[in-house]
């Protein structure tokens, strides 16, 4: 019966992505194509909270103006339905023909998990961003709402397959001028490893392109910060005094 369930998963993924291929490869004029790999790493500081450490890069197709951007979080869970995170990004392109733009960003982000049956859950995050463009300070505010479905079995690991939707609202323009939409699959290949593959659409009504079709490729590694590593030395416990 897993089994089954995850050849599911796998046949709505590919279609998922079967559909997203026409539109990348019929790049028009207002569209483009993007690749963007990720790295994060978890560290564990308690059963509630830990700290996260993340780099991305993106370069738009045709562009010449790469992306890095670098980021320092803290999580905290209040309850198995509520998460809080607070934390910085720094994102500094480099393009060929100007000057180097840069964006500091602190964010801060509430997040309600909602069961909707035993194998389905909802996430809806609310997340604020205060950024500094090249110095001049602004707003946005952005909701994202996950749906998604955990698969044990398939090819021996665990998988979960998921959906989402996101809407930005900017301060510079007054407007919801963003929306993005993602599906993908998280595949743990191990206790401290998850690789996570995704495809996304981004429209923006005040930016150029104003449609992107993106593939990601994000690592997660999930390490303990509070283990301590053993020595190799073993020290005898002091010898009990006896009255």
């Amino acid at each position: 019966m897993i089994a089954r369930k995850g050849e599911v998963g796998v046949i709505v993924l590919a279609l998922l992505f079967g559909a997203a291929l026409p539109a990348m490869a019929q790049e028009s004029e207002g569209t483009g194509s993007e690749f963007l790999p990720e790295i994060a790493a978890f560290f564990k500081v308690s059963e509630l909270s830990r700290i996260i450490a993340l780099g991305s890069y993106s370069n738009l197709e045709g562009s010449n103006e790469p992306e890095y951007e670098l980021g320092l979080f803290w999580d905290h869970r209040l309850s198995d339905r509520i998460q809080l995170r607070g934390g910085y990004r720094y994102k500094q392109s480099n393009p060929e023909d100007g000057p180097v733009k840069r964006e500091s960003r602190i964010q801060l982000q509430a997040e309600l998990r909602l069961p909707v049956s035993k194998k389905v859950l909802a996430t809806d995050r609310n997340l604020v961003e205060l950024r500094w463009i090249d110095g001049n300070p602004s707003q946005r505010y952005r909701n994202r709402l996950t749906v998604e479905s955990e698969i044990v079995g398939l090819f021996g690991k665990a998988h979960t397959f998921y959906g989402s939707a996101e809407v930005f609202y900017d301060t510079r323009y007054e407007a919801w001028n963003h929306q993005e939409y993602t599906a993908g699959v998280q595949t743990l290949l191990s206790q401290k490893l998850l690789v996570d593959i995704y495809y996304q659409r981004q429209d923006d009504s005040r930016s150029s392109p104003k449609h992107i079709n993106a593939v990601g490729l994000t690592l997660q590694l999930f390490l303990d910060a509070r283990r301590k590593h053993e020595t190799g030395v073993v020290i005898d416990p002091p010898p009990v005094k006896t009255p």
